[in-house]
């Protein structure tokens, strides 16, 4: 009677005898594999559905990764293209608001501020020589309106932005300004020429350095302001510096003033815009730069 044929080749060892040189025999040994085979293929029934469900979870959450950058891109260019919209309608707002100011500031200048210089002249004329005195009033009266009514033309917009630029204008503003604020140190330093200034930032830059000085002046406890203008890597750069607000011992942990932080505002949101750049920056004195830069 025959043996069983082995389910898996056999293995086999030589049997030696005493004197260890020759095989007297050979030891067979048997394995049956059959349930090492089955619990295989039991397990790659297993593990190839997980494996594959593990594929499916991975290219669901790549769809939903690549759907989500789409949707993220498309507010992006949706942000970009209404922050585009946005800046062209307010430098378009920005430049209606200028030329309505020039021509009110045309008819204050050259209607009612000369209507009320003729006025003036006829009430000096008709008043007779030995009454002069009792005219004198009214006519200082009159006076004192044209000087108002000029200075408001001034202010609505200045003769100089039109006829010399922007660098004369602010030098006139200066030193009006000095003139109402005797106690305040105010430092210019423009290093660069009108040729240097665009045209369209002329009237941003004057209404910047206005609208900032007035309400650093008027809100805050400032007492020394520079400005300063140049040009720096293609770029035109306007700074102003400014001790308003206040700040604790410690470097810089910086506690701001709300009336300041607002006199800065107008420049913050003319610069971005007209399509420049807006930084602060804390100096170890204690001030504040700010700078607006445009490219040019």
């Amino acid at each position: 009677m025959g043996l069983p044929m082995p389910a898996e080749p056999p293995g086999y060892g030589p049997i030696l005898g005493q004197d260890s040189q020759r095989p007297v025999g050979v030891f067979e040994v048997y394995t049956d594999a059959t349930d090492v085979v089955n619990s295989a293929a039991k397990s790659q029934l297993i593990v190839v559905p997980v494996v594959g469900g593990v594929l499916l979870l991975y290219l669901y959450l790549l769809a939903v990764v690549r759907k989500a950058d789409a949707t993220i891109e498309f507010q992006r260019r949706m942000i970009s293209e209404r922050t585009q919209t946005l800046e062209v309608l307010t430098a378009k707002l920005l430049s209606a608001q200028e030329d309505e100011r020039k021509r009110l500031a045309d008819r204050l200048h050259e209607g009612i501020a000369q209507s009320l210089q003729a006025v003036k002249l006829a009430v000096e004329r008709a008043t007779p020589v030995d009454d002069v005195a009792r005219s004198a009033p009214l006519a200082a009266l009159i006076q004192e309106t044209i000087e108002q009514t000029r200075e408001f033309a001034v202010e609505l917009r200045p003769s100089a932005l039109d006829h010399f630029g922007v660098i004369e204008a602010l030098n006139s503003f200066f030193n009006e300004f000095i003139q109402r604020r005797s106690d305040l140190v105010l430092e210019r330093n423009f290093g660069i020429s009108e040729s240097d200034i665009p045209r369209p930032l002329k009237t941003i830059i004057f209404r910047i350095v206005q609208d900032t000085l007035k309400g650093l002046a008027a809100g805050t406890e400032a007492d020394q302001i520079k400005v300063a203008l140049s040009l720096a890597k293609n770029n035109l750069q306007l700074s102003i510096t400014e001790n308003a607000y206040s700040y604790r011992a410690a470097g810089n942990d910086a506690r701001f003033d709300g009336e300041a932080d607002a006199a800065l505002l107008p420049m913050k949101e003319r610069t971005v815009f007209s399509g420049g750049d807006y930084e602060t920056f804390l100096n170890s004195d204690g001030s504040t730069l700010h700078v607006a830069r445009w490219p040019v």
